[in-house]
């Protein structure tokens, strides 16, 4: 019997994706939670597409040579939405885990309006 062969998905621990965040501004930063846990707080430039949109939602993202940052509250759903990027051809996506971890200030406001 064959076995499919799960995808190896790109991660980054939080302390090394805000060091890179500070460094390098053409990455995106993206919340896959929902809106209203964005509202609670996310990351400061974070983008707010939740997992449920993000199918949708992904021939929005230009260019596919930047990296993109992605975050929820645990990890597991910012890792699904690393393994949708990678099935609509994007090798740029990496997970960076939990907000939780995030040692700065969070910023508190509503997603923007048509998002990405």
């Amino acid at each position: 019997m064959f076995r499919r062969k799960k995808r190896s998905i790109p991660t980054l621990s939080m302390a090394i994706a805000q060091q890179k965040l500070e460094n390098n501004p053409e990455i995106l930063l993206l919340d896959v939670r929902t809106p209203a846990e964005y509202r609670q707080g996310h990351l400061p430039g974070a983008k707010n597409v939740p997992l449920e949109q993000l199918r949708q939602r992904i021939p929005r993202f230009l260019p596919r040579e930047d990296p993109i940052f992605l975050y929820c509250r645990a990890g597991h759903r910012s890792a699904q939405a690393c393994e949708i990027l990678m099935e609509a051809g994007y090798r740029n996506g990496i997970n960076i885990g939990a907000v939780t971890d995030y040692s700065g200030p969070l910023q508190t406001s509503d997603p923007p309006e048509g998002g990405l």
